[in-house]
């Protein structure tokens, strides 16, 4: 039973013609997300400011309630208030060689790359430095202070 050199043609073209077709069909449409794409730029809220005690006197003094006097005013600009305020902006490194990075608040400061044993602007001692988070000893007791990971 050997088909006929005219059907085996005729099979051969009806089945390039389906792989063809097959194969020049569009895509069907994706379907729609169920959560849409967040649209905003993600940004760092503001460190908040501590407040001391010094910056209020300087505040309430420099205010006009009393008439400006150009002593107050001199003082004033002579010593400028530093801003303490720091954070930890990011863990790098492998293994032992783990480091981090603390950026500060105030404009003129460079950011200080800091490891295991150094100590942090505040005095603490950094105990040791692991993927997330940076083990810090205050008097007898160890803190983790954690960082939040960014997949950029």
């Amino acid at each position: 039973m050997n088909p006929g050199p005219g059907l085996r043609n005729w099979l051969m073209a009806a089945t390039v013609a389906g792989l063809v077709g097959w194969w020049m069909a569009p895509l069907p449409d994706p379907l729609p997300s169920l959560v849409k794409s967040r649209q905003d730029g993600w940004r760092l809220p503001p460190l908040p400011r501590r407040v001391d005690q010094t910056s209020t006197a300087a505040a309430v003094s420099g205010a006009n309630f009393w008439g400006a006097s150009a002593a107050a005013e001199a003082i004033l600009a002579a010593a400028p208030i530093e801003d303490p305020r720091w954070r930890i902006a990011a863990i790098y490194g492998a293994g032992k060689d783990r480091a981090t990075l603390i950026e500060f608040s105030a404009k003129d400061k460079q950011a200080v790359h800091l490891r295991v044993g150094d100590t942090l602007p505040s005095g603490h001692r950094i105990v040791s430095i692991s993927d997330r988070d940076v083990c810090v000893r205050i008097g007898r007791k160890t803190y983790r202070l954690g960082v939040e990971r960014s997949e950029s």
